[in-house]
């Protein structure tokens, strides 16, 4: 069932994991900040089945790997903060897409435009 929670702040918790099912549970979510955590995995997939997010904070863990295609779906993105990660690989041309965007901060990675 889903969740008719709408706003997630979980920064600074030190969470090692999320699993990628936790996000079929709270597809109202708005605003999700996860921010100064341990989280060391590729980003979630999942991610993207979070059609209403305006707002995501993964900034400041330990994520790896490249920004997964469904995050580029997400097309009431606002901002996108994903600084200070290990993210590799290219900036998508999907994210010229992303038209609700206005801030994108891709800081301290090793993500080529």
């Amino acid at each position: 069932p889903s969740s008719s929670l709408e706003e997630l702040y979980l920064g600074f918790n030190r969470i090692k994991f999320i699993p990628d099912s936790m996000f079929q549970r709270v597809r109202n979510l708005t605003h999700l900040w996860l921010s100064h955590n341990r989280l060391s995995t590729p980003l979630p997939p999942g991610l993207g089945q979070l059609a209403s997010l305006e707002d995501l904070d993964l900034g400041s863990n330990y994520f790896t790997g490249t920004i997964p295609t469904e995050v580029y779906g997400l097309a009431n993105l606002r901002t996108l903060l994903l600084h200070d990660n290990i993210l590799t690989g290219s900036l998508s041309s999907a994210v010229s897409q992303m038209t609700n965007l206005t801030i994108l901060d891709l800081d301290t990675n090793y993500i080529s435009v």
